[in-house]
């Protein structure tokens, strides 16, 4: 298992290399553990050479690292032009699809794995179950689904709901450029409506181990080093209630679903 962590991270590193500035290699820091669980993840369920689409693909990130692993890979986003360009791969076939209100373009029973990160907290709720039945029809029986979204209820969001909200989050508890956040039972108990048999399911600790360093830059150094080093209430916080999300797995920061789909 560590001879594939070192591969993920080789490729992972390849990618980062090619980033063109501050603010890409800080967003691409800031999901670094995720990509990372997401892959394993992806390799341990779904064999090399399979059939793959990644919903909401920019910018394109895990697209790559999957096609590097040897998966066969399509993607579709909402904006397609740049992300063409970004992810540079001729052989990644990328389609423009609003998928809260239009049909993956693609047939029933295509695709052995869909890929959807942190994407269900960006869509209208309303239009969640659409989105999911049309996953569920591109997804060849007993296909896999792979979702991972933030937390509603991390131990940060019940913390600044008793306080009435955060500056930082535009006065609410949740990330303002979402639409809508879960909680693991609400996310379950969606997939399950829309006919999906859940696999397994974690509470991960990816974002929560982080640094925000200098001139908000995010770094991959592990918050208990980095706080020490770059202090601000979100390191001091981070390292404070790591001890907790340790022990209590239902305050982490993001949440992890493996789905199959069923006949």
């Amino acid at each position: 298992m560590k001879k594939t962590e070192e591969t993920f991270k080789s490729i992972l590193n390849e990618i980062e290399n090619a980033l063109g500035n501050k603010s890409e290699i800080s967003w691409f820091n800031l999901h670094y553990n995720r990509f990372l669980e997401t892959l394993g993840i992806l390799v341990m369920e779904v064999p090399r050479g399979s059939l793959i689409i990644d919903i909401g693909c920019s910018p394109g990130y895990m697209t790559i690292a999957a096609k590097r692993l040897g998966y066969q890979v399509y993607g579709v986003n909402p904006e397609i032009d740049s992300l063409r360009k970004a992810i540079g791969d001729k052989d990644i076939l990328i389609k423009k699809c609003d998928i809260e209100k239009e049909k993956i373009p693609f047939e029933d029973s295509s695709f052995d794995c869909v890929l959807f990160t942190e994407v269900i907290e960006h869509l209208n709720f309303y239009h969640v179950k659409f989105a999911l039945s049309e996953i569920k029809r591109v997804l060849k029986t007993k296909g896999i689904l792979i979702l991972s979204t933030p937390n509603l209820a991390t131990l940060e969001n019940r913390l600044f709901l008793l306080l009435g909200g955060c500056h930082y989050l535009g006065g609410g508890i949740i990330n303002p450029a979402h639409n809508r956040e879960y909680t693991l039972s609400e996310v379950t108990g969606l997939l399950q409506e829309a006919d999906f048999k859940i696999e397994s399911h974690n509470y991960s600790i990816a974002r929560d181990v982080i640094t925000y360093a200098e001139e908000d830059f995010i770094s991959r150094e592990h918050v208990l080093k980095g706080f020490v080093r770059h202090k601000c209430w979100i390191n001091t916080g981070r390292a404070l209630v790591y001890p907790l999300k340790m022990l209590f797995p239902f305050f982490r920061s993001t949440i992890f679903v493996l789905t199959r789909k069923i006949d």
